[in-house]
């Protein structure tokens, strides 16, 4: 009974001795816009990010090609998820969730490049070879991401800036 008794002291004692303020914390995964890309080493890594939104299961990592062959003779549907056999069958409605997934990381992609294209030619730290290598590849890939929207719905918004 001592035992609990002293312990529940100790562990009162201790609770009284803690921190004495608001615990507030910084979000570690959010950077603020000015902070985005500030020189060559952020500028690739921005690039890096861009290039990884295209490994999206609902874009380059399935759905693209899914998508793609599905309605053809080059994909055969045998599963439960009906959507995908409404894709098959050339059925697709506007609230297919694979449709709606793969429009979103395209544009999401879309929006990584844009933040490239705008951000890096405004950076003084950044020399011009690094810059042109990266708003080069960025233009690439906003090109081939409007390229698969166009094959897949046609007319389509083509925002230029960042969200």
């Amino acid at each position: 009974m001592r035992i609990l008794h002293r312990g529940s002291v100790v562990l009162v004692a201790f609770a009284l001795a803690a921190c004495d303020h608001t615990l507030t914390t910084t979000p570690g995964d959010r950077v603020p816009a000015n902070q985005i890309i500030t020189d060559a080493a952020t500028a690739n890594a921005a690039l890096n990010g861009a290039y990884d939104a295209m490994q999206s299961g609902s874009y380059y990592g399935l759905d693209l090609e899914m998508l793609g062959d599905l309605p053809s003779d080059n994909g055969q549907w045998g599963g439960t998820y009906q959507f995908l056999g409404d894709i098959a069958a050339n059925r697709i409605t506007s609230d297919n969730p694979e449709v709606t997934a793969m429009w979103t990381a395209i544009y999401r992609q879309i929006d990584r490049d844009n933040v490239i294209l705008t951000r890096v030619p405004q950076v003084t730290a950044i020399d011009t070879a690094t810059t042109r290598e990266v708003t080069g590849e960025a233009y690439f890939l906003r090109a081939l991401a409007y390229s698969n929207l166009v094959k897949f719905w046609g007319a389509v918004p083509m925002p230029l800036v960042p969200v």
